[in-house]
């Protein structure tokens, strides 16, 4: 089965990070060789960095 995958298709990188998809180019470069938990792992980061980044949108109004 084919692992998902944090990316939207919007792939421009603002400095290191990819503005789509929220992966560092390191990790984007190694994404088909890493491990289940590590690409997991990854994903966790930017759910978490999303739901801060929409929190702060909402406080911000």
């Amino acid at each position: 089965m084919a692992r998902v995958t944090p990316c939207t298709a919007v792939c421009e990188l603002d400095g290191d990070l990819c503005i789509g998809c929220g992966r560092t180019r390191a990790e984007i470069a190694a994404w088909a060789y890493l491990s289940d938990e590590s690409a997991q792992a990854i994903i966790d980061r930017i759910d978490r960095l999303n739901v801060t980044s929409h929190a702060e949108e909402i406080i911000e109004g």
